[in-house]
């Protein structure tokens, strides 16, 4: 039997979940679940899909995203496929992390987005994890009740600002989920429509249109009047090319959205981990750097309008 094709579009809300295979934990200690929010981090930000809720629990995760891009099938391939190779490094563990194609059900914006979120914070309560939710580490209940500080990946403001805030939204979890929310997801099926979203079209699992690699390459490399073949070339220390090649690989992850592993591929990198590390100096630099910040401005609005 095919699997069904996912209805894709801008601007479309998700719920997404994710469970683990056999009976191995997907989050075996707090080391685990740290790894994977420092994932779900850094692949939001090069997909540029926004999370809005987020929920951790033993053998699995849920996920309330909404998409300016009609991209989920490309974030959740990095998601799952960057946190199981995480998982399985250093022979830690072998085989897969998670035991089937992810499930993710589309939302009607009018109203089911603040109802999920809530039935996602609420499930360490269900599955007796913790008897007040707001003691749940794992979650993103404390950040959006203003308990904890929010990371900067994690978007709050929508549904603070459709329930009135941190201290209202914390009394419209407390009310516990709506028969219709629980009547919903009680089915043993669950149906991958809630609601009546308003659907332009709908598109399969095939890549969206975004800037290639090779673009991006070029493009770097004419602002620094270099030769595009020496952005490809891996070398030590801090030569003319270092900089450039930094921001190649941070322009690859966001705006253009490519994964690690093509990332090091074609920058011909032995190890995925120096792109992350690579990328996370070059956003320090740029925090510290108006210069360098103008430079990459310009750099990014030459690259094809569709990377944006």
């Amino acid at each position: 039997m095919s699997r069904p094709t996912r209805i894709l579009y801008p601007g479309a809300w998700y719920h997404v979940f994710s469970h683990g295979t056999g009976n191995d934990p997907v989050f075996e200690t707090g080391e685990y679940g740290a790894a994977f929010l420092d994932v779900l981090a850094e692949v939001s930000d090069a997909t540029r899909v926004e999370v809005h809720a987020y929920c951790l629990l033993t053998n699995g995760y849920h996920l309330l995203l909404r998409t300016p891009q009609p991209n989920l099938p490309q974030m959740m391939r990095q998601l799952n496929g960057q946190y199981a190779h995480w998982c399985r490094r250093d022979g830690r563990r072998d085989g897969p992390v998670f035991g089937r194609r992810y499930r993710s059900v589309l939302l009607d914006p009018d109203g089911w987005p603040l109802r999920v979120s809530r039935y996602v914070h609420l499930l360490p309560k269900e599955r007796g994890l913790v008897g007040d939710p707001l003691l749940f580490r794992w979650s993103s209940l404390r950040a959006m009740g203003a308990k904890i500080e929010v990371p900067a990946w994690l978007h709050t403001s929508t549904l603070l600002k459709l329930a009135g805030g941190p201290n209202a939204y914390l009394n419209y979890v407390s009310y516990g989920v709506d028969a219709e929310t629980a009547a919903f997801y009680s089915r043993q099926r669950v149906r991958p429509v809630l609601g009546q979203p308003r659907i332009p079209g709908t598109q399969d699992d095939a890549p969206a249109g975004k800037v290639s690699i090779d673009q991006i390459v070029r493009t770097v490399s004419a602002a620094f009047g270099l030769a595009p073949e020496s952005l490809l070339e891996a070398k030590r220390g801090r030569g003319e090319q270092a900089t450039p090649r930094a921001i190649t690989m941070l322009l690859a992850r966001s705006p253009g959205g490519h994964s690690l592993e093509d990332i090091a591929q074609t920058l011909n990198i032995q190890h995925v981990s120096t792109i992350s590390v690579t990328v996370r100096r070059c956003r320090d630099r740029l925090q510290k750097d108006e210069n360098l910040r103008d430079q990459v401005d310009t750099i990014t609005r030459r690259l094809p309008v569709g990377s944006r």
